[in-house]
């Protein structure tokens, strides 16, 4: 490399550093952090105001008729203000309905923990193992802006073996 090129490449990633720099300290860098610190809910789990569910949708149960299941925990007593916590979410998997070719099928999962205590979902996300490759496929996810249900949207074709839906959340007591 000639030496007029790294002269000009020092400056380039200089005046790329100042204007970070002064970028940074302007009134508008400040729109771009979070509102409020990031909340660990493995942590509030360690407290009993959390607890992690991972549910697994067997695939040979998916592209037929709708289903519901419910999953929950023992009370959880470790709560220091509110008394033993049962912390339940419901599992919903709609009928599914075809278009142009291809079954379009709908989970959602939505907090139920009583009316005692209120929780509400967090982290959730869901990813899919096994089957044949393409024969299912989420196509959308979707929280509820209350934090009250959580909708994972899928697509499957005419053929193969669907794969398993694997769905990990925190429900958190709010």
């Amino acid at each position: 490399m000639s030496r007029t090129f790294l002269r000009r490449l020092v400056s380039a990633s200089a005046a790329v550093l100042v204007v970070g720099v002064v970028g940074a300290g302007s009134a508008f860098a400040s729109s771009t952090l979070p509102a409020d610190n990031p909340i660990d809910y493995a942590e509030m789990q360690k407290g009993g105001f959390a607890q992690a569910f991972v549910v697994k949708v067997k695939g040979s149960k998916m592209e037929g008729a709708a289903f519901s299941s419910k999953v929950s925990t023992k009370p959880v007593s470790n709560v220091v203000f509110a008394g033993p916590i049962t912390y339940a979410a419901k599992i919903a998997v709609s009928k599914g309905v075809t278009r142009d070719g291809m079954i379009v099928q709908t989970i959602t999962i939505t907090a139920n923990c009583g009316t005692t205590t209120i929780c509400a979902l967090a982290n959730a996300f869901a990813t899919l193992s096994g089957g044949n490759q393409g024969s299912g496929v989420i196509i959308g996810t979707k929280m509820a802006t209350n934090r009250s249900s959580y909708v994972i949207t899928m697509l499957f074709d005419e053929q193969g073996t669907n794969p398993n839906l694997n769905i990990k959340f925190y429900l958190y007591q709010l």
